[in-house]
Parts: structure tokens; C-alpha cells; sequence
């Protein structure tokens, strides 16, 4: 066009700074003297065109940007202004404001910023691994520069880039090439995938910094620079370079380009970054051949760039390849997840009432439990209080009702508003009116392991307000300095969820994996399945690399920031697997002892080979013994009732007739069992107890003690009559399977004895339901289903990093991985948008709406604020800086929970 006769050639012309572009083409307008009629006419029509013209699709251009800075973005201020920034002035950056048009204003907003960011951090990464590298041009004389066996990295001057330092995040390419470009797609430009290999030599390396190169794992980024290192090396420090554009001119830095890892490959050519931790084996050797995927847009532009221009092709000059600590290098997953909701924005929906919070607009109490229609009034909170005493002491300032004897949990709340009161509560909360009740908890089996575990904090005021909220759909807030307990009532509140609603799910988010793994344990030492947790992160992947460590016996026990193997997908599956094979052993005892007891001929088969089998027994054998069970009961019961009308006057005298009448009819029912099950009803008692009275003879202590061990076979009506058993002893269908219980089942008591054996029939029950959990475990033969169905159906509270999260939302919502309960912790530390993303992760309901019912956020914005190292994005200039956090953003909106001092140990709570 006319314009580009005006551009600088050669220079860089930025793609977010518009206004160094202006002044470029305005130093280059010819003077006033030389502008000929000709030359106007042709300016002001090139004006006229550039000002009706269309504009560039936004999403176009956002679509095109290459996610990986270049050497171009990194070092140029004109996008990202140093750090000797005063703040005086306002800088060309998006602004974070209390208040945004539309989501996709705020996520271009957020997209922008978190880019600069980024770009920040990885330029600190990038020249502190070139600096400690030492490049330095080695000299060749011009006759032997054929001897060097790689061409390409000789320079003009016939020497080559040589690097006298080492980095552990840096090592020294051998070779670089790209494999395959991909065709474009329909209707696009670029390429639709370009694939790359290089070659790394992890000799001389320590063994420590080896393992973490081999730790490498598909979705890693790395970074390849082209260092034409100058002839006098820099020696002076980092810090002494007080231009940002001095660093690639002191070092050499030619070119510099981002890929992601695919698959790393041993000198035998064996993948290892698909490293199973059951199967361990070590890489072999010390050459690494990483196959890698370049961004297209970027390879696209460099390859015209080559063509217009005339450069050589750069990708054969790379000579350093760098990578970044996991942790800090999740960048390019963040911003493709923005990206891909700006251009499905049918996808990005929140709920209904936390929509016009989020944006800005309406009344910010809006989305509090207690003005939502969707209210719970009838709430079971189980073991949160202690006893009655705590009940009265957490709510205190409530109406509290007791319903029954009200003495020890677990309590269900029946949760209204009470009158307004006079004087209204500074957090907008109403007077509640609770009514409290009890019940009993089942026992699940007679064995010490079938114990519940139970809840031992005793809870504040502060903390049962808390859960109260959070139990409620709606948006919670819970704020508190360290140690006032709050991820104890995140724990506890998740567990509580856990019961409240069985057909939900639950997803934890945090900011470390130091915070899920506590949050984890604490989970775990309440009433909750642990085959329902499922950890989800970069610290899973972490494992692998501690796994294979601690394989070859390397390592000790794992610290705080990787989780433990079992809560990652892999360990899940495998606990499933072993606790079917647990749970089929049990049901081979169960069959065996059904074919020992019962008819000589009875053969249940091999019930225990696999779910399926285990499932047709206990619909054929189990189901149908319990319910006769339960038919004879009800006989009994109804025979017990007449005859106690009978004999309901106590002075009466007993009727012989109608006595021995009664137990004809129990002995009519023991019959009727006996002809179903083929064999004679026999009870077996000490004989000992036979010998009572005054017909017991006097025996030495060597013939009781032998006596004491002897027992006898006797009917089941005169084991009832004479030795006190109780019927449901001697109607119980497995007395062989629980043989081995620690304590008798039955002690002579006939509620006592009933209870036992429905909690026996609750054991069995719960085998079997267990056993059909596992099924699909069985069904599906790979590992990759097997983890899927774990997170998408069997887990109930997934826990994942907010990285991790974005990274992988477009597996989640592929998956149709559904949840209702959002819960972050560290919500403090996270970055606005690093919130928004996990209420994004699943698929909308009919109708177009979000599933989600409860957001929860915990954390103190006063202790642990978001870390942005670009000191710039930190400063008021840009209104509201990039630091502020959705946690920080919620509360000025809500100025009543802005208090003036900080409470020691106290949380505040909220909508």
C-alpha cells in the first residue's frame, strides 16, 4: 500500500503498539517542499481507503497470534514497559475495573494482560539460563571451517557460538530439524500442525538435573534460541543492563521460539514420558530426542518472512534449547483456554445469579444464600456438633428449637428467617430461626473397620456460619488469617456436601498442591469413600517423575508438593482394582459358607470370578435369603404379638394349652424353613449351660474345663425355650460367613439381636454395591478409559490446581464431566481470571444454562495476595492492577466486609 513506502525497513513493527508504529511512519512523511499534487492526491486517497475499509475480525487477529512471544515481543518496551516505570502517567494497557461490558471484554481484557505477563516472566527465565550459559564465539581461521560437522553454526566471521557456562534450566541443542507441516485446514491459512524434532545430550549432566530433563511430558514448553554470540563476550552482571533491549544485543539472541513437548524418546528410540509407575524402567543411555509441535501461525509468518525477505532458514540455526520450572510454565494453556471462549462464547455462561455480580452490575448481595429461591431450609450436618452444649454455643445468636431428645449428633437443621430483628446484622445476614433434631446412624457391619470416623473439631460460631452458607446455593466467602481454621471448614464443609447430596460432585480448586494434598488428608479422615477422591495437576504429573525415582531407589518420601500416588488417576483405578479383587474374595467366602450350611447339593459356582458373577449370586442366593429372613421374622412377630394379648394380665396364670399351642406355631415356622433349605435346623450350645439347677453335679476343675468346650445339638425350639436364644440367632441366613467377627453377633437380646442382624444384611449390601462400582472398572480393558470413567462418573470430589484446570477444560468438557460445587481454596492467591476458568469445565444444561449450584471461595487477600513479578501491572495506574484477584474484587464491591483492623482468628463469612 502507499503507507508501507513510509515504514522503517527492517524494523519490527509490534502488534500492540500502535503508537511506535504512527511515529515510525510519521518521521519517515517526506517535507512540506517535496509534496507534490500527485503525491497528496495519492495520500488522501490511500487515507480515505484506509479509513473505510473493514477492519480485521477481532477474533481473527486474536486467532492468528501466535501463543509463544518471540525475540521480537520479549525485548521490545514499546509492548512491555520496564521496570523503571514510575507510574506518573497512564500506560496503553487493558484495565481490570470493578465493571465489564460483556465476558468477552473481560476475558480479551484478562487475555491481554495475562500475555504481557507472561512474556515478563519468561524473559527473567530466558536470560538468566543465557547468562549463566556464557555464550562465547569461538574464532576458526578460514581454512579449517570445513571441519566442523555442523555448517549451519558458523557465522560471517568463520567462528561459531560456543557456551563455556551451565544452567539447569538450559542445555546445548545438537540437532534441530522440522519433520512434517500439515496442509491447512478448510477456510484457514496456516498450517495445521508442525511437527519438529531435536536432539539433546544429557552427558556430564548431574544425575539430579538428568531426571528432570527426562521428567519432560507432553504439553511441557520449551524454548529454542539462536545465539550468534558477539566477539567480545559480556562480563559484566545482569542487573547492570539498564535498557531491555540490551540483553539480546550483549548476548547474541538471533531468534527465539516456543514448542510443546509431544513425546521424549531414549538413545534406543523407547518413549519415556509416558512412564508407568508399576512398570518402571530406566532410560537408556544419555542422547534425548524430543519430538516437539511449533506454533503454526508463528512458523507461517516466518517462513513468508523468509521468502519476502531472503533470510536463511533460521530453524537450522538453533544452538540452545531452554525449559521452565513446571510449576511457572502454564502459560500457553491459560491463554489457549481464553482464547478458545472468545471464540465459543455459547460456551461461557454462568449462573443465572452470579452473572450480573460478576460483571459489575446489580446488588451485590445478591447472590447470598438467603435471597435465592432455591433455598434449603432442611440441612444434615451430622458429626459438626460435638453435643448438645456446641450445638447451643454455635447458635447462639439463632432461635434454636430442639425436636425429641436432642442429646448427641448426628443434627439435621431445619433452617427458616426468623422476625426481622431491630437491629440488623453488619453482614446483611437475617435472624434465622433453627430447629434442631436427631437421628441414628445405621452401623455398616460388625467388624472394627466398618467404624464411621468422626468429626473432633469443635467448630466456632464463625465456622458453623460458614458451612451453613456453603451447604446453600449461592456464592460464599470465607476470609481469615493463617491458622483461624480455614481449611478445616473447607474439609469439613466438602464432606458435608459429600452426604447432603449423593448425586453430586464436588470440585476442589487451589492455587499449590501443597493446599490440596492438605486439604485431601483432612478429607480423608472423615466419613468419605476413598475411591470418591481423584486428584487431578501438574503435581500428578510430578509423580511420575518421583515414581520413577523412587523405583531405582533414589529418592525418599515425597514432600508436600507432589500428592500421593494413590489420589492421582492411575493410583485411583489401581485401588479400585484391588479393592474388587478384596471385595470377590469376600464373595467366594460368602458362597462357600451358603454351600456348607444349606443342602449337601447346593452349588453356587465360582461366584467370586468376576462382578458380573458376584452380581447374579447376590440377586439369586443373598436377595432371596434375606427376604425370607425378614418373611419369618414378620411370622414370629405377629405370633409373639398374639400370644402376649393372651397373657397380657401378668397375674393370670399361664395357660398350659395355649402355651404349648405358641410354640407349636414357632416350631411350624422353623419347619417351614427347614423343607426350603432341605436340611434339618440344628443349634449347636455349650454343654455347660445344659446343666443347671439341682440336678448340676459337682466335677473337678480338669472335667468343667473340658466340659466348658463341649456343646450340643438341640432343636431350635428348645434352644429358644431353654437356652434363651433369640429367633432372629437362629432364623439368621449367614451365621458361617460372619464367623470370624470379633465379638459374638448375638447375645441373648431380642432388639439387640435384630439390629445385629440388619447391620449384618447393611455389610453384605454394601459388598455388593461396591462391587458393582467397580463393574465398569472391569468392562473397560484400557487405562485411558478406566481414568476417564473415573472422573466423569465414579469420583464425587475432584481436586485440581487452577493451571490445571485451564490446561484441561477442553478434555473436561469433551469428557462431559459434570459438577455443582465449586469450592477454591487460596482464592486470595489466584489470579481473577484463574478463577473464572473452573466455573467453565462442563458442558451447559438443557436450555443453555450452568449447572453450577455453590461457588465457595476461601483465603485472605491482607496475607497472601496473586504473585505478578511485572511490577508495571502492580501499580494503580492501570485502575485496578493485575494482581487483584476475583476473591479481592468480590469483597470491594461488598464493603460490609471490609472492616477497619483485622480480627486474629476470626472468618468472615458471605455471599
Amino acid at each position: 500500500s502507499f503507507f508501507s513506502r513510509f515504514s522503517c525497513s527492517g524494523a519490527p513493527r509490534p502488534e500492540v503498539a500502535p503508537s511506535s508504529t504512527f511515529a515510525a511512519f510519521y518521521a519517515r512523511l517526506p517535507p512540506h517542499s517535496r509534496r507534490t499534487k500527485k503525491w497528496i492526491r495519492e495520500f488522501l486517497t490511500e487515507t480515505l481507503c484506509h479509513h473505510l475499509e473493514r477492519r480485521p475480525d477481532q477474533i481473527q487477529q486474536l486467532n492468528a497470534l501466535s501463543l509463544y512471544p518471540s525475540e521480537e515481543e520479549m525485548w521490545n518496551e514499546a509492548i512491555l514497559p520496564a521496570d523503571q516505570y514510575t507510574g506518573d502517567t497512564a500506560l496503553a494497557l487493558p484495565k481490570l475495573n470493578l465493571q465489564f461490558l460483556t465476558i468477552h471484554d473481560y476475558l480479551l481484557r484478562n487475555f491481554n494482560l495475562f500475555r504481557l505477563e507472561s512474556i515478563y516472566e519468561i524473559r527473567e527465565d530466558v536470560q538468566d539460563a543465557i547468562f549463566r550459559m556464557k555464550p562465547r564465539r569461538k574464532e576458526a581461521p578460514s581454512a579449517v571451517t570445513g571441519v566442523y560437522a555442523d555448517s549451519s553454526a558458523l557465522d560471517a566471521g568463520g567462528g561459531r557460538t560456543v557456551f563455556e557456562g551451565s544452567a539447569r534450566m538450559a542445555l546445548e541443542l545438537q540437532r534441530f530439524s522440522v519433520v512434517a507441516v500439515e496442509k491447512p485446514k478448510v477456510g484457514e491459512t496456516v498450517p495445521a500442525e508442525v511437527r519438529a524434532e531435536l536432539s539433546l545430550d544429557l552427558a556430564g549432566l548431574k544425575p539430579q538435573v538428568a531426571r528432570e530433563w527426562d521428567a519432560l511430558r507432553q504439553f511441557d514448553v520449551l524454548f529454542l534460541v539462536a545465539i550468534v554470540a558477539p566477539k567480545e563476550a559480556y562480563t559484566g552482571r545482569l542487573q547492570e543492563l539498564e535498557q531491555v533491549h540490551q540483553f539480546p544485543e550483549k548476548f547474541g539472541v538471533v531468534v527465539l521460539r516456543g514448542c510443546e513437548v509431544v513425546e521424549v524418546l531414549d538413545e534406543d528410540g523407547k518413549v519415556i514420558s509416558e512412564f508407568n509407575p508399576l512398570e518402571p524402567r530406566m532410560p537408556m543411555g544419555t542422547a534425548r530426542t524430543l519430538r516437539v509441535l511449533l506454533d503454526p501461525n508463528q512458523y507461517s509468518r516466518d517462513v513468508l518472512r523468509m521468502e519476502e525477505e531472503g533470510f536463511e532458514d533460521f530453524y537450522s540455526c538453533f544452538n540452545l534449547v531452554i525449559r521452565r520450572h513446571p510449576k511457572h510454565n502454564t502459560f500457553k494453556a491459560v491463554l489457549s483456554t481464553i482464547r478458545s471462549l472468545m471464540n465459543h462464547p455459547e460456551d461461557v455462561v454462568i449462573p443465572a445469579w452470579l452473572h450480573d455480580l460478576f460483571l459489575g452490575f446489580g446488588d451485590p448481595g445478591s447472590a447470598q444464600f438467603f435471597r435465592l429461591p432455591s433455598r434449603l431450609r432442611r440441612l444434615d450436618f451430622r458429626d459438626t456438633f460435638l453435643d448438645l452444649v456446641h450445638l447451643r454455643e454455635a447458635l447462639a445468636e439463632a432461635e434454636l428449637e430442639t425436636e425429641g431428645n436432642v442429646a448427641s449428633p448426628p443434627f439435621v437443621l431445619d433452617v427458616r428467617d426468623a422476625e426481622p430483628a431491630e437491629k440488623g446484622d453488619p453482614t446483611g445476614w437475617p435472624a434465622l430461626k433453627v430447629r434442631a433434631s436427631t437421628y441414628t446412624l445405621p452401623a455398616v457391619g460388625p467388624y472394627p473397620d466398618c467404624v464411621r470416623h468422626t468429626n473432633k473439631i469443635r467448630f466456632t460460631p464463625q465456622q458453623v456460619r460458614c458451612l451453613l452458607s456453603g451447604l446453600q446455593p449461592g456464592l460464599t466467602m470465607v476470609v481469615g488469617p493463617p491458622g483461624s481454621g480455614k481449611t478445616d471448614t473447607a474439609a469439613h464443609l466438602a464432606y458435608l456436601l459429600y452426604h447432603n447430596f449423593p448425586s453430586e460432585k464436588v470440585l476442589l480448586v487451589s492455587h499449590s498442591n501443597a493446599a490440596l494434598n492438605d486439604l485431601f488428608r483432612k478429607i480423608k479422615n472423615l466419613d468419605v469413600d476413598e475411591t470418591h477422591l481423584l486428584r487431578l495437576g501438574r503435581g500428578e504429573q510430578d509423580l511420575y517423575a518421583e515414581s520413577r525415582e523412587r523405583a531405582v531407589g533414589k529418592i525418599g518420601d515425597l514432600d508436600d508438593e507432589v500428592e500421593d500416588f494413590s489420589f492421582s488417576k492411575q493410583g485411583r483405578v489401581n485401588m479400585v482394582l484391588e479393592r474388587r479383587k478384596q471385595l470377590l474374595e469376600k464373595v467366594e467366602k460368602l458362597g462357600r459358607s451358603l454351600e456348607e450350611q444349606d443342602a449337601p447339593g447346593l452349588s453356587v459356582g465360582d461366584v467370586g470370578f468376576s462382578c458380573e458373577t458376584a452380581l447374579q449370586f447376590y440377586r439369586y442366593h443373598v436377595l432371596f435369603r434375606m427376604e425370607r429372613f425378614r418373611k419369618l421374622v414378620r411370622r414370629m412377630k405377629l405370633l409373639e404379638e398374639k400370644h402376649r394379648r393372651v397373657h397380657a394380665d401378668e397375674e393370670e396364670e399361664v395357660n398350659e394349652e395355649e402355651e404349648n399351642a405358641f410354640w407349636s406355631r414357632v416350631s411350624q415356622v422353623f419347619s417351614d424353613l427347614e423343607q426350603e433349605r432341605g436340611t434339618p435346623l440344628v443349634v449347636k450350645v455349650e454343654k455347660a449351660r445344659q446343666v443347671q439347677g439341682e440336678d448340676a453335679h459337682e466335677t473337678n476343675g480338669d472335667e468343667q474345663e473340658q466340659d466348658e468346650n463341649a456343646c450340643i445339638s438341640v432343636d431350635p425350639v428348645r434352644a429358644m425355650r431353654e437356652f434363651r436364644h433369640t429367633y432372629f440367632e437362629l432364623l439368621f441366613p449367614f451365621p458361617l460367613f460372619f464367623a470370624d467377627a470379633p465379638q459374638p453377633l448375638f447375645v441373648k437380646d431380642k432388639a439387640k439381636d435384630e439390629e445385629m442382624a440388619e447391620c449384618c444384611f447393611r455389610y453384605i449390601d454394601r459388598i455388593f454395591q461396591q462391587i458393582d462400582d467397580c463393574r465398569a472398572f472391569e468392562l473397560l480393558r484400557t487405562a485411558g478409559d478406566r481414568a476417564n470413567y473415573l472422573i466423569t462418573k465414579h469420583a464425587r470430589m475432584i481436586a485440581m490446581t487452577c493451571t490445571h484446570a485451564a490446561m484441561t477444560r477442553e478434555n473436561l468438557v469433551g469428557l462431559k464431566f459434570q459438577y455443582d460445587t465449586l469450592i477454591i481454596e487460596e482464592a486470595a492467591q489466584i489470579l481473577e481470571v484463574e478463577t473464572f476458568i473452573p466455573m467453565l469445565l462442563q458442558q451447559l444444561e438443557r436450555g443453555g444454562v450452568s449447572r453450577l449450584k455453590r461457588v465457595v471461595l476461601i483465603g485472605d487477600h491482607h496475607q497472601l495476595p496473586p504473585i505478578v513479578k511485572h511490577r508495571v501491572k502492580k501499580k494503580p495506574s492501570t485502575w485496578l492492577p493485575f494482581s487483584s484477584s476475583c476473591f479481592f474484587l468480590e469483597r470491594v464491591e461488598r464493603r460490609e466486609f471490609l472492616e477497619e483492623g483485622r480480627p486474629e482468628k476470626v472468618l468472615f463469612w458471605g455471599g
